[in-house]
């Protein structure tokens, strides 16, 4: 059976409209990463709030991001996450409050990104994310 015109088209838009989107997201993820760069911890108050409200939505959204290939305008550099976790961490020395600092536990999550991670790390990692926002 052949694929007519309609249907060839109506293939070749929808394959499009799935690669903007995992681009659109690809390039949403890394810039978040590149913001968490910027943090000051009284901005983790509100991102506690954020998380708190939508964490399922930010799971699947980093999870495709983890595991999407990434084209060269929006690829983390391996320094971009160096530097993104070391700010992390300089955040996770001061005094914070408690959501403050579960905020900070999604941050470090989200900038582990790994494509060599295999399936089992993948189900512990989600099933520590649940655990903090269930």
């Amino acid at each position: 059976m052949d694929e007519g015109p309609d249907d060839h088209a109506s293939v070749v838009l929808s394959k499009t409209a799935r690669i903007s989107r995992n681009n659109l997201n690809n390039q949403i993820c890394t810039s978040i990463l590149h913001l968490v760069i910027l943090l000051q911890a009284i901005d983790l108050d509100l991102l506690h709030q954020v998380f708190l409200e939508r964490s399922q939505v930010i799971a699947v959204h980093f999870d495709r991001f983890r595991t999407s290939p990434q084209d060269s305008s929006s690829a983390l550099t391996e320094a971009d996450l160096i530097q993104a976790k070391d700010h992390l961490l300089t955040l996770l020395s001061g005094h914070m409050t408690e959501g403050q600092r579960s905020a900070l536990c999604l941050l470090q999550q989200l900038c582990r990104i790994d494509e060599n991670l295999n399936e089992e790390e993948r189900v512990q990692e989600k099933s520590a994310f649940k655990e903090i926002y269930d």
